[in-house]
């Protein structure tokens, strides 16, 4: 296991140039940061304000497929599509919930589109399929937290399930940060956001909170909305170290990205307005 890693500073790489690295403090508490803090207004860690772990994806990553997408659509169709996609992820999330913690599933009675109940309903039936096909094979599913938020210095996020797999006959005994997903496919975006809860977790346990549970690693499970079918991924820390800790560079590198663009881009506004003022 690897020593959890801080936001990395750029290193010095010409030799004769006078570089000042900044702290992790200096890059958090910076006006650009400062100046944006109005817009951070969902997470925050100890009062102040932090970015979604997903807006950071969004800046670093970007989503060229959307745009594609909203242009054939229309602007128009595009927000109502979008709407419902998010509406359905929505009901579905809290339907999966239901079951993990009472075993039930009620779908609400106020949908008044089919295609849209529809998806739901199917989206569920795959969960559950995905859960019974676990239990079928010997797993033991428990629960550990459900929509749980976690925040650090840098970002915050809310972690959909962290369950324990076990499996009596064999031995294995593991905690997952788990992400649920109804999208066509599992993308790196995904592994990359989940992944991020985990590291957030663990940051948590070793500076502020000892009682935070151990994570050994991630899982996301994508349930189709149209078909019947279900796909799993899950990694963890001992099996999966080289891969493991490539997602966790890639996170890293991704946070010093969005905080020092953060800074390049208010010290290139500063700069440009200075400019006119002189002109």
């Amino acid at each position: 296991m690897w020593v959890i890693k801080m936001v990395i500073n750029p290193l010095k790489f010409v030799e004769d140039t006078e570089w000042t690295q900044r702290s992790n403090n200096e890059i958090i508490t910076h006006e650009a940061v400062e100046s944006k803090l109005d817009k951070f207004d969902t997470y925050e860690f100890q009062g102040r304000g932090v970015p979604r772990v997903s807006e950071i994806l969004k800046k670093c990553l970007g989503k060229d497929y959307l745009v594609i997408w909203a242009a054939r659509l229309g602007l128009e169709e595009y927000r109502k599509e979008s709407n419902r996609t998010l509406y359905i992820g929505s009901i579905v999330h809290e339907c999966i919930e239901r079951f993990l913690l009472h075993g039930d599933v009620k779908i609400p009675d106020n949908i008044s589109s089919p295609m849209v109940r529809n998806k739901i309903k199917r989206s569920v039936e795959n969960f559950i399929d995905w859960y019974n096909s676990m239990i079928s094979k010997g797993y033991i599913i428990r629960i550990i937290a459900i929509e749980q938020q976690t925040t650090n210095p840098w970002f915050g996020g809310t972690i959909d399930c962290i369950m324990n797999i076990s499996h009596p006959d064999t031995g294995y005994n593991k905690n997952f940060i788990v992400d649920f997903k109804t999208s066509k496919s599992i993308s790196i975006d995904y592994i990359l956001q989940t992944y991020s809860y985990l590291w957030s977790v663990r940051w948590n346990k070793c500076f502020y909170d000892p009682t935070l549970p151990d994570i050994d690693g991630i899982g996301i499970i994508r349930i189709d909305k149209e078909a019947v079918k279900f796909e799993d991924l899950f990694l963890t820390i001992q099996e999966h170290t080289e891969i493991m800790y490539d997602i966790e560079c890639s996170v890293v590198s991704m946070i010093n990205w969005y905080y020092h663009i953060l800074i390049t881009e208010y010290n290139l506004r500063i700069g440009k307005r200075t400019k006119e003022r002189l002109l």
